[in-house]
């Protein structure tokens, strides 16, 4: 019996996600309103029973989602969370998190344009009793905190709403707004609505003027629809939203089976991965450290082939050396923070260690099967070379008046190496360790960022690479068949889930975040891209080096038994162990040069090199705006824009390495 995941224990969310991928299935409601408005009162019961329809509504739905066939696949096996994301103004806000609605199956989180201390001037005695109430619910000032205070200032209101109303509809996947539906100036609750509107989040409106009329927004067909709001909209685009039908409903092109089965079995797949939580105190440093493992034997050469080959090619010291060459090369107006783990103290949150704890899982597993991968092609290019070895010496001495039994023997050790490749070749195969290191990692290198956006109080909003027409039908991950889209639709459920994480911004905050984000995001992979290349680079110049002094001892060899032919000179031995050099040689130069061209170190070092560029150019963007004390959504921005690039990057990563897959040679 699996152990149902607490978010809010730390050491628990790591060892969930040793045994299991799978997340709750979660929808996240953000409400909006009026502040004042004769209509909204607790006092209208013809309001709060609307209210309360909608609630009742848009809850069940939920259930009935969760009861679908696919959400079995898709979800943990536990109850859904309904999330409630208020800013908890007074008013309309306030009403639609009314403790009498909102029941006790709801979760409630708050985003506040101003310090929680700050924003309670606005109310009176009793409405500021209230939202201290509704605030500790939330969480507030508890290890389980759900409320953002945002960094508003008085003398800059407007920006603070603004700013406010633009987080709610980060964080949502839809919009409830009581309110009369005009429009106005200013960054009010029709400011919210047009900007969920425009991230193409459905609103949920009810009209404050006529409590009887609810209507549902949506875009459908690239047209912005607005019509009586019923359960059949709502379940659709539940459907479209938590089950991916739009998608896992299509045909699959090739035909070979149901898309649906396809993507709900690589899901199947990935949740059935074990891996190993070791229940120690080892530091969590949110780059690489952590509590999850991959056990692997020490005595298995499978998992240790490829980086073996590596040790034997590349030496430290070349590779340092080589290092301090890039690190001298780096402009002074671009220098990455060096060691900030002694931040990690002032992030240790429940968003952080979920976000954490998915990640590692996805990094750890892509880590072993690239592992166990490349080291099966470099035994299969060898074991091929030692077989066309040995098929070269049995034909040396087939003579078995000479010989005796020695060809035999070469023959049955030559039919072992074929077989063993083959059974290598089937392994890698039927186990699939290519696609899932392929996959994995893009995983992992989708939820990287996503941890260090969770500081800045916002969500990468994943939905877009799906949520419109033109993506429908295609593949959105690389060109290993449309169910690769998997990647996008796990990383899209952990996201919903773990949410914002809950803290009061500042100056000091943002800049100890930023510091932060610098040291343990963009510093290190400037690091591991870095070393990556250089090691890259040098694989695949020792290997060419390899091959060209394995051909040119060849040349060498076919030239003196040439001319001992020409001078006359017949020494048997010399004679025979030049035939065999002129034929082994060039098997063991075509080898490395084979190794080289499979495993396209030269491509993989010059995409580190891009990263690399990538990385320094927002590094230097970020300090920009830390010399100028940017706001946290200027950040925010930034920030979504490297993930962007981030993302596509990994997407085109994926694309050059799902054709090497191993072949036998």
């Amino acid at each position: 019996m699996k152990k149902e995941m607490d978010r809010f224990a730390q050491h628990d969310v790591y060892q969930y996600f040793s045994h299991s991928a799978l997340v709750p299935m979660t929808l996240r409601v953000a409400v909006a309103g009026h502040r004042t408005h004769s209509n909204i009162s607790v006092d209208n019961s013809s309001l709060i029973q609307q209210i309360s329809a909608v609630y009742k509504l848009i809850y069940s739905q939920l259930n009935e989602c969760h009861t679908h066939p696919y959400a079995k696949r898709l979800y943990a096996q536990q109850a859904p969370t309904l999330r409630i994301v208020s800013s908890l103004a007074d008013g309309a806000d306030r009403l639609l998190a009314e403790s009498e609605l909102v029941g006790e199956e709801f979760e409630l989180s708050c985003i506040l344009p101003f310090h929680a201390d700050e924003y309670a001037n606005d109310f009176d005695a009793k409405s500021r009793d209230e939202f201290y109430q509704l605030l500790r619910r939330a969480g507030y000032q508890t290890e389980r905190n759900r409320v953002l205070e945002l960094d508003g200032t008085r003398d800059n209101a407007d920006h603070a709403y603004r700013d406010c109303g633009e987080s709610l509809v980060k964080n949502c996947d839809l919009l409830v707004a009581l309110y009369d539906g005009a429009e106005r100036d200013g960054y009010g609750t029709s400011y919210t609505v047009s900007q969920a509107l425009k991230n193409k989040i459905p609103v949920i409106w009810i009209d404050t003027d006529h409590p009887n009329a609810v209507y549902f927004w949506q875009w459908s067909k690239s047209q912005l629809t607005k019509e009586p709001f019923n359960a059949q909209q709502l379940s659709s685009w539940l459907g479209h939203l938590l089950l991916f039908d739009t998608i896992l409903d299509q045909p699959d092109i090739d035909g070979s089976a149901p898309l649906a089965e396809k993507v709900l079995h690589k899901f199947d797949n990935f949740s059935s991965e074990n891996l190993t939580y070791t229940d120690s105190d080892e530091l969590i440093d949110f780059n690489d450290q952590g509590p999850i493992v991959a056990q692997q034997s020490r005595l298995n050469p499978l998992t240790h082939g490829f980086s073996t080959l590596k040790k034997l090619l590349t030496s430290t010291k070349a590779v340092n050396r080589d290092l301090a060459k890039f690190q001298d090369n780096v402009s002074s107006e671009a220098d990455l923070a060096n060691s900030v783990e002694h931040l990690c103290q002032h992030f240790h949150s429940p968003t952080s260690h979920s976000y954490y704890a998915a990640y590692l899982r996805a990094d750890r597993l892509a880590s072993m099967y690239s592992a166990l991968h490349r080291s099966i092609f470099v035994f299969i290019y060898m074991l091929g070379a030692g077989a066309l070895i040995i098929a070269a010496l049995a034909i040396a001495v087939a003579d078995k008046q000479v010989y005796g039994k020695l060809p035999l023997v070469c023959a049955i050790i030559e039919l072992a190496i074929l077989i063993l490749i083959f059974t290598l070749y089937k392994r890698d195969h039927s186990r699939k360790y290519h696609d899932k290191w392929l996959e994995y990692r893009c995983i992992a290198e989708f939820l990287r960022p996503t941890l260090f956006l969770s500081f800045f109080g916002t969500n990468y909003p994943m939905r877009r690479f799906r949520d419109s027409e033109e993506t429908i039908g295609r593949n959105l991950l690389g060109h290993g068949g449309a169910e690769r889209c998997w990647a996008y639709l796990y990383t899209e459920t952990v996201l919903r889930w773990v949410g914002f994480s809950g803290h009061k911004v500042d100056r000091e905050y943002i800049n100890r975040a930023i510091d932060f984000t610098r040291g343990q995001w963009l510093s290190q992979q400037y690091q591991y891209h870095t070393k990556n290349a250089i090691a890259m680079k040098l694989l695949g110049k020792r290997l060419a080096k390899i091959s060209e002094v394995m051909f040119f001892a060849t040349i060498v060899a076919v030239t003196m038994k040439i001319s001992m032919g020409l001078a006359g000179v017949s020494i048997f031995l010399v004679s025979k162990g030049l035939g065999l050099l002129a034929t082994w040689l060039p098997v063991l130069g075509t080898t490395a040069f084979a190794i080289r061209n499979h495993a396209e170190f030269e491509i993989s070092a010059q995409r580190s090199l891009s990263t690399r560029e990538v990385l320094l150019g927002f590094n230097k963007r970020l300090q920009d705006l830390q010399a100028i004390d940017a706001s946290m959504s200027k950040i925010d921005d930034l920030l979504t824009e490297l993930t962007s690039e981030t993302i596509s990057e990994t997407a085109d990563w994926l694309e050059i390495y799902e054709v090497k897959e191993s072949e036998t040679a």
